[in-house]
């Protein structure tokens, strides 16, 4: 088994406030890729799970910025386009970061793991 790798990413800037939030995705998906998507919004929301997407996290604690932070996997199959849309209930600005993964474990076996959340403000 290879070890996995990047091999290419997809960004939305958070220019622009949205409800619905259009995610760019990562180039060159081809069936059996895993793809990681991380959504931020700039406030109180609720993202709801897109079609065919595996939640993972969805992290709204309260903090000084009172954002949401979610993330998804999907084991991709060929039919993905290039963007992706997580609906949400406020108007606001949001980023988003995707990866295209190679040489994972089959997330039906294996998902994505995280360790933990962490939260917080600094001066």
């Amino acid at each position: 088994m290879a070890f996995p790798s990047v091999a290419a990413t997809g960004i939305t800037n958070g220019s622009g406030a949205a409800t619905n939030k259009a995610c760019n995705l990562p180039t060159g998906i081809v069936s059996g890729n895993l793809l990681l998507l991380l959504l931020r919004s700039a406030g109180a929301d609720t993202h709801s799970t897109p079609t065919g997407w595996t939640l993972l996290f969805l992290n709204s604690t309260a903090d000084a910025s009172d954002d949401t932070t979610s993330l998804w996997y999907r084991q991709a199959n060929g039919t993905e386009g290039t963007v992706v849309t997580v609906n949400g209930t406020a108007l606001l600005k949001y980023a988003s970061a995707t990866w295209r993964i190679t040489g994972h474990e089959n997330p039906a076996t294996q998902a994505p793991q995280f360790a933990t959340i962490l939260t917080g403000t600094s001066a």
